[in-house]
């Protein structure tokens, strides 16, 4: 549950939120409409924890993760949102283009017995381990759900996405 109480957030003078309080119970979904201006994509951020309240507090468990995707981002034309979100997944693609390298490597040697040939092999196995841990296998389900969470279809483009102006915002548990 995440708990919002009495939040203000003022910018030169003026508040934006006054004295503001909800809870997000789990499993809610929440849409926010209004006017330009009128603080939806503070808000967001403020779930987030991109940017604090002047006055207030917002609560949430430790264990939970929250994801923004803000509607004006930097992106890549013709990426869909599948692909946008795997570039967060920066340390695994590292790894896994890594991993293409090393076994290239192993098909064209024929020193096994060199020690240069077992600190590949031992790099072979810290890096799959490395991934096991960071569970590489189960990223584009971990994609899905995210994008899912959010209300967005897996293929949407990112154009799309950008010409509807949408900020997004998901809670992991």
């Amino acid at each position: 549950m995440i708990s919002v109480n009495s939040v203000t957030v003022s910018f030169g003078g003026y508040d934006l939120f006054d004295n503001v309080s909800f809870l997000i119970n789990p499993k809610d979904r929440i849409g926010l409409a209004g006017k330009n201006g009128a603080g939806k994509s503070t808000m967001l951020k403020l779930l987030s924890g991109l940017q604090n309240p002047t006055r207030g507090e917002i609560s949430k468990p430790n264990d939970y993760k929250i994801g923004y995707l803000p509607q004006d981002m930097i992106h890549q034309q013709g990426k869909t949102v599948f692909e946008e979100t795997e570039s967060a997944y920066e340390e695994i693609q590292k790894l896994e283009d890594r991993l293409v390298f090393i076994n290239h490597e192993l098909e064209t040697r024929t020193d096994y017995e060199s020690d240069s040939y077992m600190k590949i092999i031992d790099e072979l196995t810290e890096i799959t381990h490395r991934l096991d841990v960071i569970g590489a296998n189960n990223k584009n389900e971990e994609i899905e759900k995210i994008l899912k969470g959010l209300g967005l279809s897996v293929a949407i483009s990112i154009d799309l996405l950008q010409n509807l102006a949408v900020d997004g915002v998901c809670v992991l548990s």
